[in-house]
């Protein structure tokens, strides 16, 4: 079936033009992320590439209305809201190197209304015992068979008590420096990577002491870094170090698999089921609109049970059951 829109593109000639999969290994090529990530984005335009082959289109003869059927097609295959979103995000970046590259006069996905995606929490975020138990496991760095891993894991460890106790994103633990760190008080100066505010951020007293003994005591083992970091790792290098560590313990002992960015959620929930107020919880995580926060208040399934076994008036008596 082809769907050429006349007077809707604009496509430069070539002499040689390349195919769609070669240009999507370009876009790729210039992204400056994780491995994961990039296999991740690549397999979201190759249903793309996929979709444009079964309408005999090429990427330069998307116009807007191809680009809304290609929208109606995503949301017809039954997928989420949020997945469909995020596949027309990809695909608008897409379009959008392509129009750097003036393979395009302008970019089709911007001209049609996406999906609003809904804000929802990860899949299986553990309790607060679970998590308890899960940041045991990953402090017995003494498990690992030799001193490169017990490094890695250690400071995996430190990481993950810093990031379940401030609620920082990974990216922001990674800029903070040592002077940002206030021992005595048990605070941390954070820059918010959405802002760019400033913020200050807060220690709980085992993660201020797991910080004290590994500031004094095994950050000189790691590789010195020139800017003072306390981490001394890049943002990729620390997301991709807790990634590997985590899923191992995962395997190892069944849990769930926790993303860099689970512990800032896990931070966000459990202090809201523990009864701290919405808008300190705001506060904590820097988040500008209320309604950011406001993910954390849906409760699940487990939840809701116990507060109505506890609270219904018909709950049984069993006492008076056996008079």
């Amino acid at each position: 079936m082809n769907m050429e829109f006349p007077g809707e593109v604009h496509p430069k000639e070539e002499k040689a033009m390349k195919t769609p999969e070669e240009y999507v290994e370009e876009y790729l090529a210039g992204q400056n992320i994780r491995l994961a990530w990039r296999n991740n984005l690549k397999s979201k335009l190759m249903k793309l590439v996929r979709w444009l082959g079964e309408q005999d289109l090429s990427l330069c003869e998307v116009g807007a209305r191809a680009a809304a059927l290609y929208a109606e097609y995503l949301v017809n295959l039954g997928l989420a809201r949020n997945t469909v979103c995020t596949l027309l995000v990809a695909a608008t970046r897409f379009y959008g190197f392509l129009l750097r590259r003036k393979l395009i006069s302008s970019n089709p996905l911007l001209e049609i209304r996406k999906p609003k995606m809904d804000k929802l929490l990860p899949r299986h975020l553990p309790k607060p015992r679970e998590m308890d138990e899960y940041l045991e496991k990953l402090s017995r760095f003494e498990e690992e068979e030799n001193l490169f891993y017990k490094l890695r894991r250690y400071r995996a460890h430190v990481l993950a008590e810093f990031l379940y106790s401030t609620g920082t994103r990974v990216g922001e633990a990674a800029c903070v420096k040592i002077g940002d760190v206030d021992l005595a008080r048990g605070v941390v100066k954070v820059t918010d990577s959405k802002s760019h505010k400033e913020k200050l951020c807060f220690l709980n007293e085992f993660a201020l002491t797991v910080l004290r003994i590994y500031l004094e005591r095994f950050r000189k083992y790691y590789v010195p870094d020139a800017a003072g970091k306390i981490f001394c790792a890049s943002e990729n290098r620390l997301a991709a170090t807790l990634s590997m560590v985590t899923s191992k313990l995962s395997s190892r002992y069944g849990y769930t698999h926790l993303t860099c960015h689970a512990f800032r959620h896990a931070f966000g929930y459990h202090m809201l089921k523990a009864g701290c107020d919405i808008r300190y919880i705001q506060t904590f995580l820097g988040h500008e609109k209320l309604s950011s926060t406001q993910i954390y208040t849906k409760v699940d399934r487990d939840d809701l049970k116990a507060v109505l076994d506890t609270c219904h008036p018909r709950t049984f008596n069993h006492e008076k059951a056996a008079l």
